[in-house]
């Protein structure tokens, strides 16, 4: 094990072995700027979202705001007396120019949300074929990976296979510092590339917490826009109150005219009769109209919540399926992984315990060498001291002798100090030959501590290569679960665009429907002007009805009276419905929108659960992301219900308005045909008259004076009015 680890990396800094790091490591950086360009290009392609659809909403709300405040303008001035056939058609082109550029704009804001839709699908296809590339990528690389461990592997094996068989004791010396060199190489390569593939980590989490920034941003912009419809639902509500003043106002103005009505005279029955039918007509209609409305959208807001739990529910069941089948995946390969390794393990431990039991076997034999050396060398001691002793005991037998001997005695001394020198020398030697064996067996002991070490450092490489491994793997999981997502949103979008396109016929059918009702309103009207223009051509014979017209004043001013106080009261049953429709409305989507926060809640709860069993958190801000997406485009489906909605009680209070306006112009229209036939009945009796006394010119000239002062005098009070 020790020495495998030691060969493997020796294996890496040869020359190929080098060559093929480097060409290994080139392509990474490429690879990262293509991530960086992908990520970038999905960033702006993501961006654009939640602005598209608010820019359409402040469009509609400036163009209803425009169209309410025309129709108050309308609604509350006083009409004028209608001389010249100029002055008659000039309100019908002012509604044609209106309703055009009403038209124009809506059609506009339309076409802005289909290429705006049409742009984000296009991005969602770019990023989808950019995530494939970057998958097949991944897979690739990791093929290349699995193929170089294995070859890695074998290699070693062969290499320290020859290498054992060529190691000697001699060369351990050398062996250690060529080893500690390649293991500080190999040390330094392994640390370097595990801070890069730390960087490369930290810069993923990174983009991921710009994303979830972004995310928040777009919920931000859509608290905003909530803000901003409360806002708005306020104004309207002022203008509501500023319609009433105004209406008060008119009363007084009423109530001013009154003494004003000189020239009234007695209504055509049969026109008042129809008056009722039409306006019974118009209310039922109205009454259908809303029963329709209210009967679709209460139907559509059930099926939507029908399909969204069926989609709910069906997403969590997918979801659970998939988290049980990808766990006994990875347990069933945990399994085998730990099999496989502990195996390979115990094989390694075999081949070193024989291999160190070869080692101890060689230093016996070398250390049973030194021994006997060292016994000879003691015998040899011994056999000295033995002599000695012997000389000892001549030089005491021949004391006596000593005079005559101290010459050889003398020499025997010298070469008794050399010998003892060599002794001395001898256990010196012997000395140093203990201390080396001593010294050479902790020189084996530390490096079977090093060897052990470095099996511990390869088996937490083994281990951190693993785990690389392991979240390459997830990465790959999760880029496919955001094909999937965005397969299910382009799904989403496509049906979105149909119910579009279908709302956009409706519109366009209510609107030819709404374009034909002006256009017989306006030829009605004309039919009327004209009717006027010949009744002020008739103007001779007027002086004479005066006196008359005081007469029946006081009836016709009654009978108004009475007239004025049903349609007030009708015109308060009508405005208080709109008013309690209009709550009624704001209430039902106030309840809407936190229904759907609450139902935001509750998935980011099932996130934050899926989060805890899953241990990823990639895969749970993603799914967050999707949820978030999904009730952000629920908020904006309901936001543009409720313009809808508001719209539509708009446009009826622009009818109830124009209702009032047809009313006054039905009750001026009765007086003049009074007036008018009035005056035929006078003419007639006067050219009676005259067939029996024919008159001077004179006399006729005098007349018609008399006429156009009354004229004068009846449609003064009118023009008191306007102005």
């Amino acid at each position: 094990m020790d020495y495998n680890h030691i060969t493997k990396q020796k294996h890496l800094f040869t020359p190929g072995s080098t060559k093929k790091c480097q060409s290994q490591n080139k392509p990474t950086k490429p690879e990262n700027e293509k991530q960086k360009v992908n990520t970038k290009a999905a960033s702006t392609a993501v961006k654009p979202k939640p602005f598209v659809i608010p820019t359409s909403s402040k469009i509609h709300s400036d163009v209803q705001s425009q169209c309410s405040s025309v129709h108050s303008v309308r609604s509350f001035a006083t009409p004028k007396p209608l001389k010249t056939t100029c002055t008659i058609k000039a309100p019908s082109s002012l509604k044609k120019k209106n309703d055009q550029t009403n038209s124009k704009i809506k059609n506009e804001t339309e076409k802005e949300l289909i290429k705006s839709q049409e742009v984000e699908i296009r991005n969602k296809d770019h990023t989808i074929a950019e995530y494939t590339k970057q998958i097949e990528e991944f897979k690739q690389t990791i093929a290349q990976l699995e193929k170089e461990v294995k070859e890695v592997r074998q290699n070693n094996l062969n290499h320290l296979d020859r290498q054992f068989s060529q190691i000697t004791i001699e060369d351990l010396e050398l062996q250690q510092d060529q080893i500690e060199t390649v293991v500080q190489n190999g040390d330094n390569y392994l640390i370097n590339q595990m801070n890069n593939k730390i960087y490369e980590l930290e810069k993923q989490c990174q983009k991921l917490e710009q994303e979830v920034t972004d995310k928040q941003l777009a919920l931000r912009s859509v608290e905003e826009i909530i803000t901003i419809r409360d806002s708005l639902c306020q104004d309207l509500q002022l203008k509501l109150t500023k319609a009433e003043t105004d209406l008060e106002e008119t009363i007084q103005r009423l109530e001013m005219v009154k003494g004003h009505h000189a020239l009234a005279l007695e209504a055509n029955e049969s026109i008042r009769r129809e008056y009722k039918v039409e306006l019974e007509t118009l209310k039922s209609k109205l009454e259908e109209e809303k029963q329709t409305i209210i009967n679709k959208s209460k139907s559509d807001q059930e099926n939507l919540k029908s399909n969204y739990k069926s989609l709910i529910e069906s997403i969590k069941n997918q979801m659970l399926k998939e988290k049980d089948e990808a766990l006994q995946e990875l347990q069933h390969e945990l399994i085998s992984k730990d099999n496989e390794m502990k195996a390979k393990i115990e094989q390694i431990n075999e081949a070193t315990r024989e291999k160190l039991r070869l080692c101890e076997i060689q230093f016996e034999e070398r250390t049973r060498s030194i021994q006997d050396d060292c016994t000879q060398q003691q015998i040899k001691i011994e056999y000295l001291e033995n002599e000695a002793r012997d000389l000892k005991y001549k030089i005491t037998i021949i004391s006596e002798e000593k005079m005559s001997l101290q010459k050889e005695m003398n020499s025997l001394k010298v070469e008794n100090e050399s010998l003892n020198k060599e002794k001395q020398i001898l256990i010196e030697e012997r000395d140093e030959l203990k201390e080396d064996a001593k010294k050479r067996l902790i020189d084996f002991e530390n490096e079977k501590n090093k060897l052990t070490v470095e099996v511990d450092k390869a088996i937490k490489d083994k281990n951190k290569f693993e785990t690389s491994l392991s979240v390459t793997r997830d990465i790959v999981e999760v880029l496919t679960m955001r094909l999937r997502e965005s397969d299910n949103e382009l799904e989403h979008l496509e049906d979105k665009i149909q119910t579009l396109m279908n709302t956009k016929e409706i519109l366009e059918n209510e609107l030819e429907n709404y374009k034909t009702t002006l256009n017989n309103t306006a030829m009605e009207c004309n039919e009327y002007k004209e009717a006027l223009v010949n009744i002020l051509k008739s103007k001779a014979a007027l002086a004479k009805e005066h006196n008359r017209i005081m007469e029946h004043n006081v009836s016709l001013i009654e009978s108004l009276q009475n007239v004025e106080k049903e349609a007030y009261r009708e015109l308060g049953t009508i405005k208080n419905e709109l008013i309690e429709d209009v709550e009624l409305l704001k209430k039902e989507s106030n309840s809407q929108i936190q229904l759907l926060r609450e139902e935001v809640e509750k998935k980011r709860k099932l996130c934050e659960l899926a989060t805890e069993h899953a241990g990823q958190a990639t895969v749970a801000a993603e799914q967050s992301r999707v949820l978030l997406a999904q009730a952000a485009a629920e908020i904006n489906r309901l936001e543009t219900e409720n313009q809808c909605l508001q719209q539509q009680i708009q446009d009826q209070q622009s009818l109830v308005v124009e209702l009032s306006l047809l009313r006054q112009e039905n009750e001026e229209l009765t007086m003049t045909v009074a007036k008018q036939s009035s005056i035929i009945d006078k003419m007639k009796k006067d050219s009676e008259q005259l067939q029996y006394k024919p008159k001077s010119p004179s006399v006729l000239r005098k007349a018609s004076k008399i006429g156009k002062e009354n004229l004068q005098t009846i449609i003064s009070p009118l023009r008191e009015r306007n102005h």
